[in-house]
């Protein structure tokens, strides 16, 4: 009998480690491919996920001088995502302590579809080569787009900014 007590407790604490892993790890997981996938320019596609962490694009490719105080961060995936979450801010611009500017070139298309933004959205000075999408997307806490350059189709059709 207390043979069989001490090997439920053994399961109940492998079951209780390992799911508390797969719940950790899952989101660390997918956000860790992402970054991969645009660090070697693999195309992004995703659905019915949510991301809990921030994503800063930039942090994922190598920037390039352009002037003095503006650095460009050339993007090659094509990023798709479809009715996701994302609770972390999603960015694609910075500055550092020192005033330089980084800003991304998006090479193919950008489309958030039916997305929420629960924090910032920060895409300020892109540079869109391909069609950008923010249809159907919330952003709950705002989005900047100011100095951005589309150079294709552009989509910000049913957006609901709620910024706090």
């Amino acid at each position: 009998m207390r043979l069989l007590v001490w090997i439920g407790l053994l399961c109940q604490m492998i079951l209780g480690v390992s799911c508390a892993a797969g719940k950790k790890n899952n989101n660390g997981t997918e956000m860790t491919t992402l970054n991969e996938a645009v660090r070697t320019g693999k195309n992004i596609f995703a659905e019915d996920k949510t991301f809990n962490s921030e994503w800063d694009i930039l942090q994922q490719v190598e920037s390039v001088m352009e002037t003095e105080a503006m650095q460009r961060g050339y993007v090659s995936s094509s990023i798709t995502f479809k009715k996701c979450v994302f609770k972390g801010s999603v960015s694609a611009y910075k500055t550092d302590k020192a005033g330089k500017t980084f800003a991304a070139y998006f090479q193919k298309n950008i489309s958030f579809i039916d997305c929420i933004f629960e924090d910032a959205c920060n895409f300020r000075g892109g540079i869109f080569a391909a069609t950008c999408t923010f249809q159907g997307c919330s952003f709950l806490k705002g989005a900047n787009f100011q100095e951005c350059t589309f150079m294709n189709d552009v989509f910000f059709n049913d957006t609901n900014h709620n910024a706090t």
